[in-house]
């Protein structure tokens, strides 16, 4: 069986394909038949229609970048105490008490609410 590997396209051509389809009104299988005749109709457009949607939400410019391999980043850092100044943890401590202070004052309203359903 051979082994199918993924085409890389550059930046300009995948412009140059986006343009063209909403430039010209092209249905994707006529972009697909135009631009990637090797391409069979069961292996679908989905790709071209990732790049319309990056160029319409983010620019030509993100159309350049390769962003293969390149996870999200993940969870932010945990903010770590002891290497902050004593200022920076002043200000993180009062955020922290001020968050909880926020969650037991809905903890409660939410007691409230359901001890008044039940008196009904």
């Amino acid at each position: 069986m051979e082994e199918k590997k993924n085409k890389r396209y550059s930046g300009e051509f995948k412009q140059l394909v986006v343009e063209d389809i909403l430039n010209n009104k092209l249905a994707l299988h006529e972009a697909r038949r135009k631009y990637f005749p090797h391409i069979t109709k069961e292996s679908g457009c989905n790709f071209i229609k990732k790049w319309i949607k990056l160029y319409q939400e983010q620019g030509a410019q993100r159309l350049m970048e390769d962003r293969r391999g390149k996870g999200s980043g993940g969870r932010p850092k945990k903010t770590i105490v002891s290497e902050m100044t004593p200022q920076q943890e002043l200000e993180y401590l009062r955020a922290e008490n001020e968050y909880l202070k926020n969650c037991i004052a809905l903890v409660e309203e939410k007691r409230e609410l359901r001890s008044g359903k039940n008196r009904k």
